[in-house]
């Protein structure tokens, strides 16, 4: 099992970043891989147990669902379906108020598919992708913060000078 963490401080109050990280059917608006998401028939807009599909740029698509939500805290997410050659894959989100504003971290938990295989692409090139389309969500989650306008796809140009 992999673990990657980013964080990042941002200037926003905690309540604000909660407010967008716990609207689960919006990941789109502040992460610049994901062209739609949207949340399941039937699913709660947030909470335990909301459920939404994330459409990506690359033509992937992840199934996701909350499985852990403590207000203002703590947001877990579990990836679990999707095109992505992912075995497993658990995402947390946790904030702490900071003298700037809200620390925000990320932190997932995957396993690749296809054993051995899934263990050497990781090693070789998936960890540092993975490591960097996190902060790319955070730079992202910042910026539509700061704007209130959802970022664009070319954004993760933009947000690698960060």
């Amino acid at each position: 099992m992999t673990i990657i963490t980013q964080e990042r401080t941002m200037s926003h109050a905690r309540a604000s970043v909660w407010k967008t990280l716990a609207d689960f059917g919006s990941i789109h608006k502040f992460y610049a891989l994901v062209d739609d998401s949207c949340l399941h028939e039937g699913s709660a807009a947030t909470g335990m147990g909301a459920a939404r599909t994330c459409h990506f740029s690359d033509g992937n698509k992840v199934l996701e669902r909350i499985i852990d939500f403590k207000e203002n805290e703590r947001l877990v997410v579990d990836i679990y379906d999707g095109t992505m050659p992912l075995k497993t894959c658990v995402v947390t989100f946790s904030l702490l108020d900071s003298p700037r504003g809200t620390s925000v971290t990320v932190e997932a938990q995957y396993e690749l598919k296809h054993g051995l295989l899934g263990r050497i692409l990781d090693a070789l090139l998936v960890r540092r992708k993975f490591d960097g389309n996190l902060a790319l969500m955070l730079a992202g989650l910042d910026a539509y913060l700061s704007t209130g306008e959802p970022v664009r796809s070319d954004f993760r140009v933009a947000a690698m000078a960060v």
